[in-house]
């Protein structure tokens, strides 16, 4: 609204037009005495006519507006839309044709409406009370130009949340009803057309709203119950009748993913789902993946490993089922058997002898991408936090096997790096508050393996407090150890071509490293050939090779140094 003036009085064209118009029932010969008014008046309110007429009624109402001891006693005031029936001389049925300009109105800021709580809608609707907008009262006392602004896309969403997030107590039986009015409430837009295009259910199309608009008020691992307990007058009925909106996950809108019990059913917006209603801001959440980093199958450079007969014959036959066509009959097989169809591995083993690199070349040659989980970056120092982030990453896989099914590619595979603390033995609930949470995130992933449909690797360095629930979950059980004399040779000499076979056995002989211990050292001489311009000597790489292991002191030192 800009702030130029004019030369005649607002106030007095209001007043005139609406005494003018009064009984007139909006039609059009009986607005004609008011005409010049109202094109006068239109240079600095730009309404049309019968718009204008009904802005000018609602002023003069609310100005005439007697407040008794009695009113403010009840607290109601006669400044509704009953009222504005009795001045026009209107029917309420004939009032009820014109509930589009009231609306536009309210969404261009001139009249505020505030709705009576009530669950009949056309009670709602007569009895709601009408005001004037401050903003416009001192422009209009100011004699200033009312010019509407215009809205960006972007702001008209702000505006949309904003109405989503401030609704409270929504009762599940009149959604449909509430998503109307706040589709009328902003101007229109793009954004909200094609979203009614594509969900033409009102019901439906208000929950997509909420789990959208819940993504700018909570944090983004919030729970479903957490979500719709905030809007809904009763969040049990919503979360029951959500969960049913399969069209919405057929569209690939939403993800729902149930959990055992009722209250831990998650649900969110797919990438597909904001991408739709926040359009050119989507990036600001599809791009956010926490917990995980997806590896494109096509982005792994291929590495050659070195393993026993006995480990190296495993991983074929692993990366074999795993083949596209091998897997989908394999799926099929243990589905007739009404077996689970999950494919679930365990590597474990010392750290360097290449079990996150295994699974890595496993997923390269079957053209399957990795969703590469951190265990530690799902621990958080909130209580009950570290549980939805472990929730998180599962609905996250899923929502990936879908878009790879959509998308006619690999199913993807999801991979817990170095997972030692969620599969080792649970602890006492009594020892510490950690312990607890730890117990929860491993009964998560325990329950969620239990009806599993898709691929999973988990690494880790420790067996030794392996807890035996986690064991059946995996169908195989790769141990990786470290090379063995004859094994390490050949890792030598694929790492440092400069090597004969007397010096390469000389190294697999002295030092009992790991295949990454090996490229470690492979890196250090590189190094040294670009600072010196030469290719190490023998006694060089042997030196490196001292300085790789840490050496602990013999005698641990107390206090201080003479």
């Amino acid at each position: 609204m800009k702030d130029k003036k004019i030369n005649f009085s607002m106030l007095d064209e209001i007043i005139s037009i609406a005494e003018i118009t009064k009984g007139c029932r909006l039609e059009e010969d009986k607005i004609k005495p008011a005409l010049k008014k109202i094109n006068r008046l239109q240079k600095a309110i730009p309404l049309e006519n019968i718009d204008l007429v009904l802005f000018c009624t609602i002023f003069k109402m609310n100005l005439d507006l007697e407040i008794t001891i009695e009113t403010q006693a009840t607290g109601y005031f006669p400044n509704d839309l009953t009222a504005v029936s009795r001045i026009l001389g209107l029917s309420k049925k004939e009032l009820l044709r014109y509930k589009e300009n009231f609306s536009k109105l309210n969404t261009k800021g001139y009249i505020v409406l505030l709705n009576r709580r009530t669950e009949n809608a056309i009670f709602r609707f007569f009895f709601s009370e009408i005001a004037i907008n401050e903003k416009v009262l001192d422009l209009i006392l100011k004699n200033r130009i009312i010019e509407e602004k215009k809205y960006s896309e972007a702001e008209i969403r702000d505006l949309f949340t904003q109405k989503i997030n401030n609704s409270r107590d929504i009762r599940i039986y009149n959604l449909a009803e509430k998503v109307l009015e706040w589709e009328a409430s902003v101007p229109k837009c793009s954004f909200i057309s094609e979203i009614h295009q594509k969900i033409r259910s009102s019901s439906e199309r208000g929950f997509f709203y909420i789990l959208c608009a819940a993504k700018e008020y909570f944090n983004y691992e919030v729970t479903t119950k957490e979500i719709l307990s905030k809007y809904f007058e009763n969040w049990k009925p919503a979360i029951q009748k959500l969960s049913g909106c399969k069209s919405l996950e057929s569209k690939g809108l939403i993800s729902i993913h149930k959990e055992s019990l009722i209250d831990d059913i998650m649900v969110s917006v797919t990438d597909k789902g904001i991408n739709l209603f926040f359009t050119d801001e989507a990036s600001r959440f599809t791009k956010k993946r926490r917990n995980s980093d997806l590896i494109n199958s096509d982005s792994i450079l291929e590495k050659e490993l070195f393993f026993s007969m006995d480990t190296g014959n495993q991983l074929e036959r692993l990366s074999d089922s795993l083949d596209s066509k091998n897997f989908i009959e394999l799926q099929k097989r243990l589905d007739s058997y009404n077996l689970g169809t999950g494919v679930c591995a365990l590597f474990y083993g010392d750290p360097g002898t290449g079990k996150t690199e295994s699974v890595l070349q496993i997923a390269r040659k079957t053209g399957r991408n990795v969703m590469k989980v951190e265990i530690s970056e799902t621990k958080s120092c909130w209580f009950g936090e570290s549980e939805k982030l472990i929730k998180r990453v599962f609905l996250d896989y899923e929502n990936q096997m879908k878009e790879a099914m959509n998308n006619n590619e690999p199913c993807p595979i999801l991979l817990f790096n170095e997972a030692d603390a969620i599969i080792s033995k649970r602890k006492s609930v009594e020892s510490s508050n950690v312990a607890q949470t730890e117990n929860a995130i491993q009964n998560i992933i325990l329950e969620n393996l239990e009806t599993f449909k898709g691929i999973m690797f988990a690494t880790t360095n420790l067996v030794e407090n392996f807890d035996s629930a986690f064991e059946r979950r995996f169908l195989f059980k790769i141990r990786f150890e470290k090379p063995e004399t004859d094994m390490s040779v050949r890792i030598w000499k694929s790492k440092l071509k400069q090597l004969d076979d007397k010096q390469a056995y000389d190294l697999a002989r002295t030092f009992t490293f790991s295949g990454g211990e090996i490229d470690n050292i492979s890196r250090k001489m590189i190094m040294n050939e670009v600072i010196t311009g030469k290719v190490s000597e023998f006694d060089e790489i042997k030196e490196i090779c001292n300085q790789e292991k840490i050496k602990s002191e013999t005698a641990a030192r107390i206090g201080f140094c003479a």
